[in-house]
């Protein structure tokens, strides 16, 4: 029954702090938590970053952090998870929704010892890059599959957000298929939808922090259309200064813009790039998606973790770029622009969208995920 089930969400930081403050509009980036907290116990670990958790004993979590982080190519933060009272708290739930797989990798040792003790603790990981990561040298390669394995074992299901990566991780691991899931990252249609037809301020839009945005494709192109004017969202220190652009910081989790700002510079703008990296990670989903939702049309590199390039080419025509070559993507640019059909999402289109990627479609799917008996 619903009333039984005791689920637990591990978050990156800056939920709680949104949460205890009412300060965001759109609920995407937690995963769930609103509308499980409807129907089911809940309770939220959040990750605490800190000089003290260097410090005393913890310094052996800090030392087991280095020594996967040198040996493979995985990151481990357990010194910002693995606490005495989040272990207890842990052990009080029936379900744990880890929202990212970093975060599983942080708090992995005790997923282990639970598992070893036969605790039934289920552990779900929402998957974003974890699968295809590369290695960078032979010995790092092994140590890399060796992780890989506790990671399977540890983990009861993981919760892919990209297509690519999910097909890639069913070729690779065919033994641990019922471990695997699929489920497409949505947005919140209700938010993002809620647009005026807004004068356009704005040619270009670019939002972004991970470390798969390709930052240095970004500034050539910028350098090569002097005559465009771009607005750059962004955390990240791009050491240029063109009069062309307008750099904004911004980043969701230390609330440097407001989920209304955002939306509003979406709105605003005639298109969004998302030039990126290639790797399996589904990078720059939220962004495309939040754009597509304001009705701006979005243009980004054609990469193995796309979430799901055959139905965006067939419904929503995307304009995908598979060239690192900014003079390529500059063509694009100004074609894109000069051409109204391109500069348009029709209104068959976009209800179609709405229909296919609003957030609850994520939260029944990640309902039915965790509620099956695999």
């Amino acid at each position: 029954m619903k009333d039984k089930q005791k689920i637990l969400f591990i978050f990156g930081p800056g939920r709680k702090t949104k949460l205890d403050e009412n300060s965001f509009k759109a609920r995407e980036f937690f995963y769930g938590f609103h509308y499980f907290t409807k129907s089911y116990k809940t309770e939220i670990i959040e990750v605490f970053k800190g000089s003290e958790n260097k410090k005393g004993i913890r310094k052996l979590l800090h030392f087991f952090d280095r020594v996967i982080v040198k040996l493979t190519n995985f990151r481990s933060s357990t010194i910002e998870l693995i606490t005495i009272n989040n272990i207890r708290r842990y052990k009080l739930f029936d379900s744990t929704i880890f929202t990212s797989d970093a975060l599983f990798l942080s708090f992995l040792p005790i997923a282990l010892i639970y598992k070893i003790l036969r605790r039934k603790n289920k552990n779900y990981i929402i998957t974003m890059g974890l699968f295809g990561k590369k290695s960078s040298n032979i010995l790092e390669s092994i140590f890399s599959s060796l992780y890989i394995r506790l990671i399977l074992i540890g983990g009861d299901k993981f919760i892919f957000l990209g297509y690519g990566e999910y097909q890639f991780a069913l070729s690779k691991f065919p033994k641990q298929l019922k471990k695997f899931e699929y489920l497409p990252f949505c947005v919140d249609i209700g938010f993002w939808s809620k647009t005026d037809n807004k004068e356009k301020e704005y040619e270009i839009l670019f939002v972004g922090n991970d470390g798969k945005r390709d930052f240095e494709l970004l500034k050539k192109i910028i350098q090569e259309n002097s005559k465009l004017n771009f607005i750059v969202i962004t955390n990240h220190d791009l050491k240029i200064d063109f009069e062309n652009v307008e750099i904004v910081k911004g980043n969701w989790s230390e609330q440097l813009i407001s989920d209304e700002k955002l939306r509003e510079y979406y709105s605003k703008s005639r298109l969004t790039i998302i030039p990126l990296k290639n790797s399996y990670q589904p990078s720059g989903q939220s962004v495309g998606l939040q754009s597509l939702a304001c009705k701006t049309p979005i243009l980004i590199s054609e990469t193995d973790g796309f979430w799901d390039t055959k139905k965006f080419i067939n419904d929503f025509d995307i304009n995908f770029v598979s060239s690192e070559d900014s003079n390529v993507w500059s063509d694009r640019i100004n074609h894109i622009l000069s051409d109204k059909k391109n500069m348009e999402i029709s209104n068959t289109q976009s209800k179609l969208f709405n229909k296919q990627y609003d957030i609850e479609i994520f939260n029944l799917g990640l309902e039915k995920i965790i509620l099956s008996n695999d």
